[in-house]
């Protein structure tokens, strides 16, 4: 058998949008109230073209190939402006032409593209020994001219044992239905960075009825692609006459040139450039269980996956990423990557109620400002959980079903960065609601508590460091759906093919030490950086708490 396919697909995507809005007085205009319009328009055109070329043979039932090529090409072009004018003279002339001056504007334009050309060649022999391999060249506008092309290869194999002859002659095909031994090596490309990370940029900038121009970012021709290769091993089976079945892997994830920030003395002009300056290492297993626990009219399955996962930063070019402002993350060589790292807190002074910070010695200070030199800090904590997962149990009896699902992180840190503003004793003058805590805070002398005496201006604690990193650590059953099935015979009668109620209450309760809103978090700034979204994990600014919500209705099958 053979066969031959030529594929091609081309596409436009574009995605208009146009605001008009107006705000008019709702009285009169005169002076000091003067109505306003504004107007604004975005526009996304989005590209794609891709082919495909596919061969399929087999030959005399033992060999099977497969092979692909192809190419791929996208771009991606968006551009919005915006125009305010303020002193229309009614309501009734609201057209940017009658307003009195233009008090805001401004316009963008901003692209990228992407060119693959691919190939893979997947080949199985008498049903148990299978291959595959396959090689991508990948450019991305977004790198530098120099180095705007990489090469990604991937080869992977199996060896289905329960296919072999010596294994069935042991008798054991129901106890074992199904095992696989399995491998792969690949290497892979990120290029999640701004669109002219590579590019030599300027800003305009206006001199009384001058225009000028200042450099805001340094070239770099040879910024190329992350690449990460990952090295796979493990097995997958089916057990117990086809009651139990899983798999578990072993990976490792070596990633060299990392995307980073490289700081630039303020000489320079420039704060920091983006380079490809570092190497880290993932590695960890991968644990999934399927078991039909009970198979009568009482029907009980379990669905189970557990992941431990370790992670380290092996080379920075000899520069570590330190925090900056109010955040914590780093990137040091020897830790996991965005570790926390800062001041140390040491509590709370007894006798005076002054918030305590440890130094590089050992002895402790109330001063904030002494304890935030870099020489003081120290590891605070690890983002990432030492392992995680979940769980779903399914109960059916006599047409109803219960499915319950929990889910958990266990051992990662969370940094609430917003602690500053929220759990700060109303030292921010009182701006933010406080978090229960501050109840407990020092009031006379003798008292013993972690939260320190309430001061204005930020100045007794509230300022950053390992006060507002705590244990991340969670237990939550995220979803509960308990549902009824009609039986057949009633639905015969109304020639209706099936009808189930149900009602599905989701984030219904969650065990957990953490004192913020939420501990499944993942904030991630509105204009953050490169720099800050690859190094800001486990932090938590004012996320809301995600909602609980109970869910009932009624599924028809005609």
């Amino acid at each position: 058998m053979k066969g031959l396919n030529f594929r091609s697909e081309a596409g436009v995507d574009v995605l208009a949008l146009y605001e008009y809005g107006w705000q008019g007085a709702k009285f009169p205009v005169s002076a000091g109230t003067p109505s306003s319009g504004k107007y604004g328009t975005s526009r996304v055109i989005n590209y794609n073209v891709n082919n495909t070329f596919t061969y399929s043979k087999e030959l005399n039932e033992v060999h099977s190939f497969q092979l692909l090529v192809g190419q791929s090409l996208q771009k991606s072009t968006a551009e919005s402006a915006f125009i305010q004018g303020q002193g229309l003279p009614t309501d009734n002339f609201q057209y940017l032409a009658n307003a009195a001056q233009n008090t805001a504007f401004s316009s963008s334009l901003t692209s990228f593209s992407y060119v693959s050309y691919f190939g893979r060649l997947n080949y199985k022999f008498s049903n148990k020994y299978l291959l595959s391999a396959s090689i991508r060249n990948d450019g991305s506008s977004r790198f530098g001219r120099n180095t705007q092309y990489g090469w990604f290869p991937s080869a992977s194999v199996g060896w289905i044992l329960t296919e072999e002859g010596f294994i069935k002659d042991l008798g054991i095909d129901r106890a074992i239905n199904f095992f696989k031994l399995k491998g792969s090596i690949g290497k892979t490309g990120n290029s999640e960075i701004s669109n002219f990370a590579s590019r030599g940029l300027y800003s305009s900038t206006f001199f009384g009825d001058r225009a000028g121009l200042y450099p805001t970012q340094i070239a770099n021709n040879d910024l190329s692609w992350e690449k990460t290769t990952q090295t796979d091993v493990g097995v997958e089976y089916t057990l117990a006459n086809n009651r139990i079945s899983g798999g578990v892997d072993y990976y490792i994830k070596n990633t060299n040139d990392l995307l980073l920030a490289l700081p630039l003395a303020s000489t320079s002009g420039y704060s920091s450039t983006l380079r490809n300056l570092g190497k880290m290492t993932n590695k960890g297993w991968d644990i999934y269980l399927n078991t039909r626990n009970l198979v009568g009219k009482f029907k009980w399955t379990t669905s189970f996956n557990i992941s431990f996962y370790k992670n380290k930063v092996t080379d920075l070019n000899g520069q570590p990423i330190l925090p900056t402002g109010r955040s914590l993350n780093a990137a040091l060589v020897g830790q996991p990557l965005g570790i926390f790292y800062g001041v140390p807190y040491a509590g709370v002074d007894p006798v005076t109620g002054d918030a305590l910070f440890t130094l590089a010695d050992g002895t402790t200070t109330n001063n904030w400002s002494k304890a935030s030199q870099t020489a003081n800090f120290r590891v605070l904590g690890n983002p990432n959980p030492t392992h995680y997962g979940g769980i779903t149990n399914t109960f059916e009896y006599l047409g109803f079903d219960l499915t319950v699902f929990g889910q958990w992180s266990y051992g990662n840190k969370i940094y609430q960065s917003g602690g500053v503003f929220q759990s700060s004793g109303f030292t921010n003058f009182g701006l933010d609601n406080q978090t229960l805590d501050q109840l407990h805070y020092w009031k006379q002398d003798g008292d013993i508590t972690n939260v320190p005496r309430p001061e204005l201006d930020m100045n007794n604690g509230a300022r950053t460091s390992g006060r507002y990193v705590s244990d991340g650590s969670y237990f939550r059953f995220k979803t509960i759906t308990l549902g009824y099935s009609l039986p057949k015979a009633v639905l015969d009668k109304f020639k209706i093919s099936s009808v189930k109620i149900y009602a599905t209450g989701q984030n219904l309760f969650t065990m957990t030490k953490y004192q913020g809103n939420d501990p499944e978090i993942n904030y991630t700034a509105p204009n953050a950086t490169t720099q800050s979204a690859n190094l800001a994990n486990g932090v938590d600014y004012y996320s809301a708490p995600q909602a609980k919500s109970l869910i009932f209705g009624i599924k028809l099958g005609f």
